[in-house]
């Protein structure tokens, strides 16, 4: 039987920043299928919370972060099923962010997860929902860094960012970039030294057995452009590494 929260919460958080604009934020929703979504700062730490309710109203600025409620609510992944239970009672919540020791969101856990878990019964999660974005860009889950799992990537035009992605540590975006063929630039980074990108040979030498990448195929140019600016903020953020042009 389930005695901790992390035990039973699901991995898949969709999550938006405190930047992102109310139309983008509505578009990552409803594609998700989901009612809120937490808002996490540069290094992943909630921040406060946005439902559809927010972000559809007349009342309010542009931006996730003029209409989010803060704090936060959320739970340690350490904590035990009782704790997490006897807290969304009290908060009147049906779900709560998780988080690691580190305060990072980790995932998210519900009224029912911890129902099962009081009855002894398996954790159920859905099927993983796509890996979109606030602007709606599906990206594909993370793929180890290989010749095999590079078949995974789009054959065409698109981009990827590269994550040290290391078990029992938070996931960290630390490279991003886009190429006319996606596929066959993993294969060239997979391939041998990055001379002409110095960063990038830093980073595979030193975190090469921990990275993992995730690619979004984007055959516009112009939606390229906007999606790598996005992704390059979001590696400059989380490690303050720079991104590839």
């Amino acid at each position: 039987m389930a005695k901790y929260v992390h035990e039973v919460a699901s991995t898949e958080l969709f999550f938006l920043r405190p930047s992102d604009t109310v139309g983008n934020a509505i578009l990552g929703i409803l594609s998700l299928g989901v009612s809120s979504a937490p808002i996490v700062d540069g290094e992943r730490r909630p921040v406060g919370v946005v439902s559809l309710h927010d972000l559809v109203g007349q009342v309010g600025g542009a931006t996730v972060g003029e209409r989010m409620t803060s704090p936060a609510l959320t739970v340690d992944e350490n904590a035990t099923i009782e704790a997490a239970g006897k807290e969304l009672v009290e908060r009147d919540v049906h779900r709560v962010v998780v988080t690691d020791a580190d305060g990072r969101a980790v995932g998210v856990v519900s009224s029912l997860d911890l129902v099962r878990a009081l009855l002894g019964l398996p954790a159920h999660h859905p099927d993983a929902f796509p890996h979109q974005d606030a602007a709606g860009l599906s990206w594909s889950e993370l793929h180890e860094l290989d010749v095999e799992h590079s078949e995974a990537a789009p054959d065409g035009p698109g981009l990827f960012v590269l994550v040290y992605d290391e078990k029992g540590r938070p996931s960290v975006p630390v490279w991003a970039e886009q190429s006319p063929n996606v596929r066959t630039r993993l294969h060239q980074i997979i391939a041998g030294p990055q001379d002409d990108q110095p960063w990038l040979q830093r980073i595979l030498e030193h975190d090469g057995a921990a990275l993992r990448f995730r690619a979004a195929s984007v055959p516009d140019p112009y939606a390229r452009a906007k999606a790598l600016e996005r992704a390059q903020a979001e590696v400059a953020s989380a490690s303050g590494l720079p991104a590839s042009r």
